[in-house]
């Protein structure tokens, strides 16, 4: 079932700009912050599309939302599809010339639609803009209700735009990169055949039409797990299904053999704790270091 509300806005000249936010059952408290950061943004001609895989549990939470906002709010709860197809069925709905998406821990600033908006709009050659966003690494003490320690906010890239880099290494946090909604009808969405590295796919096939533009700004935030055993058990997950598939696109980009042998290093790492526990100190203070700068 589809629920809506319609846009009153003041300047219709003003690109509309969707934001499409995939969330499921139990991220209620981390959902209300998300949609509470698209909705104050500086940026007034917004429209939110909040994507909900196998529940409806936010129904109520965006039916008091619709009541306080003046944007359209569209909300779609869905049977159990999984992430990439209900980005997809996002993506159908929006109806705005720009759109980008928000995961449901994410944040996004109060001046970041408007920065890149208007780098988009200004670059007629561009097919996206992206900003610069703090990596977060978060401890979740409690979901009901929503508790949590931030150990830090640091920047792990700040890079200008290269389609050399991007074959081989994604740069680009989800929820910094707003594209022209063009793109999705000419190159589709997210493959659904991916469980992971689907924003990455999706910004490889994106870019192969034109430039992303990069806004040298701090927009928004993305946040990563707390904890060192958290986080290699997270990446473990992912190298299990995810790493035969980066190290060929890695190899395809430059065709470095030492690729394989990083790998295996990268492995011996994230397999014994104390040893990630030193990376993962150790790049918290790199990251602390790059930031002050």
């Amino acid at each position: 079932m589809t629920h809506s509300k319609g846009i009153t806005q003041n300047n219709l000249s003003t690109p509309l700009v969707s934001v499409v936010v995939r969330t499921c059952a139990g991220r209620s408290g981390f959902l209300r912050e998300a949609i509470e950061s698209v909705l104050q943004q500086n940026y007034k001609r917004v429209e939110l599309v909040v994507v909900e895989d196998g529940s409806s549990e936010a129904a109520p939470l965006i039916e008091s939302i619709r009541d306080q906002s003046r944007s359209r709010i569209v909300y779609l709860p869905l049977s159990k599809v999984g992430r990439c197809t209900a980005g997809n069925v996002g993506l159908e709905a929006a109806q705005g010339e720009f759109v980008q998406f928000l995961d449901d821990d994410d944040l996004l600033f109060p001046q970041h639609l408007s920065q890149v908006s208007k780098a988009l709009s200004q670059n007629a050659a561009a097919v996206a803009a992206y900003g610069v966003a703090y990596e977060v690494p978060t401890v979740v003490l409690s979901q009901s209700p929503l508790r949590y320690q931030e150990l830090g906010w640091f920047v792990a890239h700040r890079q200008p735009f290269s389609h050399q880099l991007l074959a081989s290494e994604n740069f680009l946090p989800i929820q910094t990169v707003l594209f022209r909604r063009l793109l999705f009808k000419q190159c589709g969405g997210f493959d659904e055949r991916l469980d992971f590295l689907e924003d990455w796919d999706l910004w490889r096939r994106y870019s192969r039409q034109g430039d992303f533009v990069f806004v040298d700004q701090l927009t928004s935030l993305y946040r990563v797990p707390g904890s060192p055993a958290a986080a290699a058990a997270r990446q473990l997950r992912f190298d299990a299904r995810c790493g035969p598939l980066r190290i060929q696109l890695r190899e395809l980009a430059d065709g470095s053999q030492g690729i394989r042998w990083r790998e295996w290093l990268r492995q011996v790492v994230l397999t014994r704790p104390w040893l990630y526990g030193i990376y993962w100190h150790g790049r918290r203070m790199y990251y602390r270091t790059r930031t002050a700068r």
